[in-house]
């Protein structure tokens, strides 16, 4: 795969990149079909404490196979996050992702499903010290199509830890 990424800070506090990948996919008796990815990201830690974050992704892969009976698969993505340090200790991050699986290739492995997914995440963040952090994450799922979250259902939430 060959790719790279391109970095700007047009202000103080507000970073820009651009990134490209691309490069053949390996699979069983498959040594040429290719897969591209496109990626921009945008950071603003133009006020005190707070930082917001954005990316957006579009990708293409040659002969995938997809739910529209076309050969090339295609998908994009977007991430939209906040987060502000109330303490040294203590923060708050809310995200939104989302997901267009739009030929069917992606999030399935019946590549039957044109799917689109969106998640809404809320995560308490707490800092012990250099190195040692941890957050709860609150996060709700939702797709266009009954897919298996914990039973075929078109949303879920969840709420879990990690350190």
């Amino acid at each position: 795969a060959t790719g790279g990424r391109l970095g700007l800070t047009p202000v103080k506090g507000i970073n820009v990149g651009f990134s490209a990948i691309s490069g053949v996919v390996e699979t069983a008796g498959n040594t040429k079909d290719k897969k591209t990815v496109f990626d921009i990201d945008l950071t603003v830690t133009a006020v005190d404490k707070l930082i917001i974050g954005g990316e957006l992704n579009k990708g293409k892969e040659k002969n995938a196979g997809t739910a529209t009976g076309e050969t090339d698969s295609k998908w994009d993505g977007l991430l939209l996050m906040a987060h502000y340090n109330f303490t040294n200790i203590y923060g708050l991050t809310a995200r939104y992702d989302y997901f267009n699986d739009k030929g069917g290739s992606r999030l399935t492995s019946t590549d039957t499903l044109k799917e689109k997914r969106t998640a809404y995440t809320i995560a308490p963040t707490f800092s012990f010290g250099e190195g040692a952090s941890m957050l709860i994450e609150y996060r709700h799922d939702n797709s266009n199509q009954k897919i298996r979250f914990r039973s075929y259902r078109k949303s879920c939430s969840r709420f879990f830890s990690c350190t």
